[in-house]
């Protein structure tokens, strides 16, 4: 999957549910820096591994993470993403 169609499965609904769940379960806070919404921050949420031919909203909880916008920059710069 390119990464068009990965930038089109991130707005179906469905990911906006599962990214919702995991923004509240880190208290919509940066796991890496502490940085939260009230920082004025983007939060992500970040995959820590992909499993080839999965959707992107079909991971367990444990395989996401809350990141800032500038921490998920800097874990894809610092951290090869695992693919299965």
């Amino acid at each position: 999957m390119d990464k068009e169609e990965y930038g089109i499965l991130l707005k179906d609904w469905m990911w906006k549910e599962r990214r919702s769940e995991i923004l509240q379960r880190d208290d919509y806070t940066c796991q890496r820096c502490y940085a939260d919404r009230s920082n004025d921050v983007l939060l992500n949420v970040h995959h820590k591994y992909y499993i080839e031919g999965r959707m992107p909203w079909d991971y367990p909880d444990d395989a996401l993470v809350t990141l800032c916008e500038e921490c998920h920059k800097k874990e894809h710069q610092e951290n090869e993403i695992e693919i299965y």
